[in-house]
This record gives structure tokens, sequence and C-alpha cells, in this order.
């Protein structure tokens, strides 16, 4: 399988392929599990992460989002947060969209404040997404990998 990204105007991915090229176009996170996969004969990073991924999608607790070829996971934390996490195979243009996207589904779920963590590439991806949902009521701040995304005006 070609792990490259797949603009979704073109063409949509199956979750699964989604998952490979996320696995695959994370490189902080390849990092990370080659050196874990050193220790595991003939098993790559990536596919390291790969199995991660689809571990972390079978947790019931967690909401499950997709837009174009981007999925989400929203994992409810209390009163109104959520932490957010991302699994892309889009370009950046369309994965701003789909943040964006996301950002407005998260809200009408009943989402106040949505918490992430990011690196790399993913950080501008983010400003830029934000720039676009951007309203009167809405907050951002973004400190050392840590992401808060104020989605709206508190609801009681």
């Amino acid at each position: 399988m070609n792990t490259d990204i797949v603009d979704s105007k073109k063409k949509q991915l199956s979750p699964n392929d989604i998952l490979v090229i996320a696995a695959h176009q994370d490189r902080i996170g390849a990092s990370y599990f080659s050196e874990i996969a050193k220790n595991a004969k003939g098993i790559s990073g990536p596919r390291i992460q790969y199995t991660e991924f689809i571990e972390n999608m079978k947790d019931p607790s967690l909401i499950r989002l997709r837009e174009g070829n981007t999925l989400f996971v929203i994992h409810p934390v209390k009163d109104r947060i959520g932490y957010v996490r991302s699994y892309n195979a889009d370009t950046a243009r369309n994965y701003v969209n789909n943040m964006v996207e996301m950002c407005k589904a998260a809200r009408i779920m009943g989402f106040d404040i949505l918490l992430a963590q990011v690196h790399g590439k993913v950080a501008p991806v983010m400003d830029a997404a934000y720039r676009k949902y951007k309203s009167a009521d809405t907050d951002y701040g973004r400190k050392k990998g840590q992401v808060i995304v104020v989605l709206g005006s508190e609801r009681k």
C-alpha cells in the first residue's frame, strides 16, 4: 500500500487505510515507536504505531468522527471538555478544513472546550484551523505542544 497522503476531494480512503497512512506520516510517533521496535524483531515502528491506533479506536468511551481522509476521536473528560486526537491521511488544506468541521460537530455534540497535544507539522495546521473557525465567543491557546480550543460560550 502507498503510504502517502491522499486528497479526499479526489478519493475517499477506508478507515483502515487512513490509520496506516497516519502511522507512516507521523514522523515523531514513528521515531518513538521505532525505538520500541528495536526490541521487537521484524516489526517496524509504523506497524507498532498502527497497532496502537487500532487499539485506541476500540475504546468504547471515545466518540469517533470522520471528515475527508481524517479520523478524529474525542475522549469526553468532564464538564463539556474533550480530549481530541486526529489520524490524518489528507492534504494539509483539507486537514485544516477537516479540523474546522470537527470543531463545529464537537460544539453541536455539547463540547465547549477541546484539548489536544500537537507536535511537528500539526501545530501550524491547528493554528490555521482555529483562524478559520474563530468567532466572537471562541478562543485558542497553544503552549509547549498543548492546545486548548474554546469552541464557544460556556453553556449551563
